[in-house]
C-alpha cells in the first residue's frame, strides 16, 4: 500500500468497526480489497477474514486520526474510567495495547495534539497500576505475562526515571510528565532487536554502528520539529532524547559528550533505564539488588550521574 494509507491491527479495527465513517481496505497478494463503511456486513467480513489468518489491514491517512480516537475512548471507557473496578492484569494488558498503537501513531502521523495526549494517558494510567505495587521486582513478578517485553520494559523505566527525578526538590508533575514522554520517544522509530542494539553495552565504536541506530535520536527530534504545534514537546524532553544514549566517559553517540555536559534529567533517564536492563539481567531478584548497584557505581561515577544513583539508592535504602 502506499504512503496515503496506514497500517492497523485486524483485531483493533474490529473494536471500533462500527463506530467510524470511513473505509477499511484488505490486501490479499496483489489484490486490494475495500470494505465501505457502509456495508452491513463488514464487521462479519473482517471477523472471517481474521479467522483466516489475516492480520493487517489498511486505513486511509486522513481517517486514521479518527480510528485511533475511536480506539482510545473504548479502551478509556473500558478500562481507564476510575469509577470501573478493572482487574489491574486486564489493565495491564490494555495499556500494551494501548502503548503499541501509539508508538504506531507517532510513526505514522509524527507529533501531534492526538499521538501526545495518547502518550500522556498511557503515563497517567501507568502510573496509577504502578503506585499500587511495592516495586518494581513485585510487579515484574505479578506483571510479565501480561504485557510485551517492549512495553513493559517502557513501563518499569518511566516509573523508575520519574521516581528519581520525584526526589529532588525541583520536581513537579508537569516535569513528570515531559519525562514520561521522553521514555515514549526516546526509541519510537525503532523496532525488536533494534531498541537493545542501540543500548550498544558491547561497546561498538559508534562509527561502526548501523545508520539507523546510531541517527535515531536526531531523527526523533526531526520528527519534533515537524510538528506544526512546537509546545507539544518541551525543550527538556527534546534534551533527554538528544542524549539518551551518551555516556560519562564520553563513548556513546550520536555526540559523544563526557559526563559533566549531559544535563541531569538525562542522566536520570540513562541510570534508570540500566537499572530496570540489570534487573532483567539478574531476572528481577530482590536479593541482587546490592550488585545491581554496585554495577552502576562502577559505570557512571561522575557529573550529573552521581546525583542520579544518590536518588536511586534513596528510592531502594
Amino acid at each position: 500500500m502506499s504512503n496515503k494509507f496506514c497500517a492497523v491491527s485486524i483485531s483493533d479495527i474490529l473494536t471500533v468497526v462500527d463506530q467510524v465513517n470511513f473505509d477499511i481496505y484488505i490486501k490479499l497478494g496483489e489484490k486490494t480489497i475495500k470494505l465501505e463503511h457502509q456495508d452491513n456486513d463488514a464487521k462479519d467480513r473482517l471477523t472471517a477474514y481474521k479467522e483466516k489468518g489475516l492480520k493487517t489491514v489498511f486505513v486511509n491517512k486522513e481517517q486514521y486520526t479518527a480510528f485511533l480516537k475511536a480506539h482510545s475512548k473504548n479502551l478509556k471507557d473500558k478500562f481507564f474510567s476510575p469509577e470501573k473496578k478493572v482487574p489491574p492484569e486486564d489493565m495491564v494488558q490494555a495499556l500494551d495495547r494501548s502503548y503499541d498503537l501509539t508508538k504506531k501513531a507517532f510513526q505514522n502521523l509524527g507529533i501531534n495534539e492526538t499521538t501526545v495526549e495518547m502518550a500522556q494517558e498511557i503515563h497517567k494510567e501507568s502510573l496509577r497500576v504502578m503506585q499500587a505495587t511495592p516495586n518494581v521486582f513485585k510487579f515484574f513478578t505479578r506483571f510479565k505475562k501480561n504485557a510485551g517485553p517492549e512495553f513493559l520494559k517502557s513501563m518499569l523505566t518511566s516509573y523508575t526515571f520519574t521516581s528519581i527525578v520525584d526526589t529532588f526538590d525541583w520536581s513537579s508533575d508537569v516535569l513528570k510528565e515531559k519525562t514520561a514522554l521522553a521514555t515514549m520517544l526516546c526509541d519510537v522509530l525503532l523496532e525488536g532487536d533494534e531498541i537493545e542494539a542501540a543500548k550498544n553495552r558491547a561497546g561498538i565504536p559508534k562509527e561502526s554502528l548501523p545508520e539507523k541506530i546510531l541517527n535515531h535520536p536526531k531523527d526523533t527530534v526531526k520528527l519534533i520539529n515537524k510538528a506544526s504545534n512546537q509546545n507539544l514537546v518541551s525543550r527538556e524532553t527534546v534534551l533527554i532524547i538528544e542524549q539518551h544514549h551518551e555516556k560519562p566517559d564520553g563513548s556513546g553517540y550520536p555526540v559523544g559528550i563526557r559526563g559533566p555536559a549531559i544535563n541531569i534529567l538525562s542522566a536520570c533517564y540513562i541510570i534508570a533505564d540500566h537499572f530496570i536492563e540489570l534487573c532483567y539481567e539478574h531476572k528481577f531478584r530482590e536479593e541482587d539488588i546490592d550488585d545491581i548497584l554496585d554495577r552502576l557505581v562502577s559505570l557512571y561515577g561522575s557529573g550529573n550521574f552521581k546525583k542520579a544513583l544518590k536518588a536511586l539508592h534513596s528510592l531502594i535504602d
